[in-house]
This record gives structure tokens, sequence and C-alpha cells, in this order.
């Protein structure tokens, strides 16, 4: 549905360098037409991005996508219109809400996201990293075993809280901004695959945090 409101940038057209998989060498050129190892079709011929751009490849298709017969134009609004009315209200548990005002208009509500970096070679993979505020978990990342090494980088939504007896989305985000430096913490903990998580070698450290207030779409 994004691909259909966004047709002129449905596709990523730039070239990205691996950081290692299982199946790419690190600092493989990697574009729209690669190999998305080790997924193919009924032919064993591997599935790339651009091959697999519709869903219809699949068989399936979404209610809310209108017939290709319309113009690219007619076709966003719709699904547009179809979105905001699925999701436009409420709460999805992200930190990420839209509200009305009494003409109906939308209200934007501050969204706020963890930006986190690690150098993988530093970690003992696999591994579990949580934010923390005041005990609470607000945000929790997995990384994998593989690759070993490179930069492994994610931008976490946070988890609605408190502050005080607010929300924190209706603080001003300079506040909440501040909060955060002061109460979040990152946690990381070792994943032991035959026994769940390990309390040893756990570390605790500050995190920095990126706040970013978004309109509605």
């Amino acid at each position: 549905m994004w691909q259909i409101i966004n047709y002129n940038d449905a596709m990523y057209t730039g070239t990205a360098y691996s950081t290692g998989q299982y199946a790419t060498v690190k600092n493989t050129p990697i574009t729209a037409t690669s190999p998305l190892k080790p997924f193919f079709d009924e032919h064993i011929t591997f599935y790339t991005s651009t091959s697999v751009s519709n869903t219809s490849t699949f068989g399936y298709t979404y209610p809310e996508i209108p017939s290709s017969d319309m113009s690219p134009d007619a076709r966003a609004g719709h699904v547009r219109a179809r979105v905001n009315s699925l999701y436009g209200g409420g709460d999805n548990g992200l930190g990420q809400m839209r509200t009305f005002d009494i003409m109906g208009r939308p209200e934007p509500k501050n969204y706020y996201t963890a930006e986190i970096a690690v150098n993988r070679k530093e970690m003992d993979l696999p591994a579990l990293i949580r934010l923390l505020v005041d005990g609470s978990v607000v945000g929790r990342w997995s990384l994998l075993a593989m690759p070993p090494d490179g930069l492994a980088q994610a931008s976490l939504p946070l988890q609605d809280f408190s502050i005080g007896n607010q929300s924190m989305r209706d603080i001003d985000p300079d506040e909440v901004v501040l909060f955060l430096e002061e109460h979040m913490i990152t946690e990381i903990r070792r994943v032991r695959m035959h026994a769940g998580l390990s309390k040893a070698g756990q570390e605790q450290i500050r995190s920095g945090v990126l706040a970013t207030a978004r309109p509605p779409c």
C-alpha cells in the first residue's frame, strides 16, 4: 500500500554495500536486481527486489488496493483514504497516534525514536538490547550471531510511558528528550541458545536519544 501511495518512488534504485550476510560477501554492491538469497521461484531463480515489487508475484493482493485500470494518482488517493480510515485513530502501541479536532482535522502527536549503532565485533552475539525507563522496557532490538562484524544500526520506536501523571506524547518534546537523556538506559544481554538469557556479562550503559515529532501521514 505504501508503494501505491508513493508510486513515484516505490522502489529503491540506488546502490548499497553489504555489511556481510549469510550468502553475501562483505562490500558486495547491492541493487534492486541483486538476488534475495536463499529465496527462489519455481524455476530455481533467486528472487530480486524488482521481481517481487508487486505482491501479485505471490498470487495475492490487498482488498484496499483498487484495480490497476485507475490512474496512479487516483489509486494513490484511494489507498491513502483507506489507510487513514483503517489506522487513522487510536494508538498502534509504538508511540504513534492520530487524533482529530472538532472539525475532523488530524492533529499531530509526537513520535520518539532511539537511534542505536553498535560494532558487532565488540558484541557477544547473539544479543538482546533493551531500552528501559525507570525499569520499564520501552524498546528492544535483537541481534543475530551473523554477520559477526560490521556496524549494526537501528531506529527503535519508543513505547509510551508517563512522566509524572502525563503521557510523554502530551509533553513538550524538549522536556521529553531531557528526561530520556537522564533516565533511559540501554541494557545488553547475551543470548544463550540453549538456556535463554544469560545474566552473566550483562551491561548497562547510557543511551543517546533522538526524538522527532512527526505529523500524521
